[in-house]
């Protein structure tokens, strides 16, 4: 049999094992996502240097144009997941007009991967003046199959409702074109289905898509308070909300996104608000020069449910 070595790297009482993408604290597995993992697995590998935002930006996101608001947001997760609290900070620096810069004391090890002999249970043995003893084992241990399965999923529940930010609903409204061009690319609608695909598949979490349509024309929809509403198409540049009244929504939050031909590029801003004071928890703006080649779509369902797994509602 064939040893496999464990390469990980542990810093005060946190364990990250990159190739298994696990990270650990005291022994409890703490879910990250993707982006942030890959954050700390480039500031680990480079305990004591100063790494410039590019660098990080390329590292974390290579391929996707990406503005340094998303590296601010990875950054202040993982630093309170760790609880690297200011002004002090314990763990990762920041170095004003670099970049970051990981502080503490990193343990590299590379231990090998042996399955344990000990974890092979010995023969039982079982004898006449035992058959009571172990009559009233097998009977505690068939209660516990019972309960066990039950109480582990509750838990499970619980935990994938902590992973969304202990968000429970969620709307999704169709991105809005700000102008002709963007509206005849189709992107507003591609973007909008990829959204609602991606939050759909994070657990614990309803995802209610909200009404179609193409920006450059005026619409009217029916509220969840049966109040019918007519909106009118932005101006070109405006950057007006497309949510008339967060508090129309009976969601928790709504997403939603606006499209714009910036030159010979086009510019996508996507937000997350609150629907009980409209507060915005979260917002990003993206850039490409190639609209309908799926990357687009893939890199803002991708932020937006980094957003909603990191954000809370309350």
């Amino acid at each position: 049999m064939s040893t496999q070595m464990n390469h990980f790297y542990e810093f005060g009482e946190f364990r990250l094992e990159p190739a298994r993408r696990k990270f650990y604290q005291g022994g409890t597995v703490v879910p990250l996502t993707p982006k942030v993992f890959d954050l700390l697995v480039v500031l680990l590998q480079n305990q004591g240097r100063v790494l410039e935002k590019s660098y990080l930006l390329k590292q974390v996101w290579p391929d996707v144009i990406v503005e340094e608001h998303s590296l601010t947001q990875a950054i202040s997760v993982l630093r309170k997941i760790v609880g690297d609290k200011q002004p002090n900070h314990n763990y990762i620096k920041t170095v004003p007009g670099r970049g970051y810069q990981f502080i503490s004391q990193v343990k590299e090890v590379i231990e090998a991967d042996e399955p344990d002999s000990s974890r092979i249970p010995a023969p039982l043995v079982r004898t006449p003046s035992r058959r009571l003893y172990f009559a009233a084992t097998f009977l505690i241990i068939g209660i516990f199959a019972g309960i066990v399965p039950l109480w582990l999923s509750s838990v499970a529940s619980r935990m994938s409702a902590r992973r969304t930010g202990s968000l429970t609903t969620i709307g999704v409204k169709p991105f809005h074109s700000a102008d002709k061009e963007s509206c005849k690319t189709g992107l507003s609608e591609t973007l909008t289905d990829a959204v609602v695909t991606k939050l759909s598949k994070l657990d614990a979490l309803t995802v209610r898509p909200l009404e179609h349509n193409c920006s450059n024309t005026a619409h009217a929809h029916t509220s969840s308070s049966g109040v019918h509403k007519t909106t009118e198409p932005s101006v070109k540049g405006g950057g007006e909300s497309r949510l008339d009244s967060t508090r129309d929504f009976a969601d928790e939050a709504v997403v939603e996104g606006q499209v714009q031909k910036q030159g010979e590029k086009f510019r996508v801003s996507v937000r997350l608000t609150r629907t009980s004071d409209g507060v915005v928890l979260w917002a990003d703006q993206v850039e490409t020069g190639y609209p309908n080649d799926g990357s687009m779509q893939d890199r803002i369902s991708a932020l937006v449910a980094q957003a909603v797994l990191t954000r809370k509602a309350d």
